[in-house]
């Protein structure tokens, strides 16, 4: 068996991010959802250190989020997400940081109506 390279951990990383901005969570609060300190989450999205098995089957619980999404298209030169999974980050971080439900759920409403759903 090989050794994840340092860009899978970076990927898988991504991936913990996503989950959490998928929840409109900051880090202090993902990281009490699974159980670790919002700089080990830190450490973690930014691939600077791994996550364990353990610890990624908790957030994929405390996510919603099947495990297998955090290993799929592993790729061992992969270093960034492409430039429209950045952009829906991006846009999900901004609308995490909203503090009115309301104004949230307006925004929401738009984006579906934008996108013809």
């Amino acid at each position: 068996m090989s050794k994840p390279t340092p860009s899978n951990d970076r990927l898988i990383g991504a991936r913990v991010r996503e989950c959490r901005m998928t929840l409109g969570l900051n880090q202090h609060q993902f990281g009490e959802l699974v159980g670790v300190t919002n700089h080990q989450v830190h450490k973690y999205e930014h691939g600077i250190d791994r996550v364990s098995a353990s610890r990624l089957y908790e957030i994929a619980c405390g996510s919603g989020t099947p495990v297998e999404y955090f290993f799929a298209d592993l790729e061992p030169n992969a270093t960034q997400l492409p430039v429209r999974q950045r952009r829906l980050l991006d846009v999900m971080s901004a609308i995490g940081d909203i503090r009115n439900e309301k104004h949230q759920a307006v925004i929401g409403q738009l984006v579906r109506s934008l996108a013809g759903h």
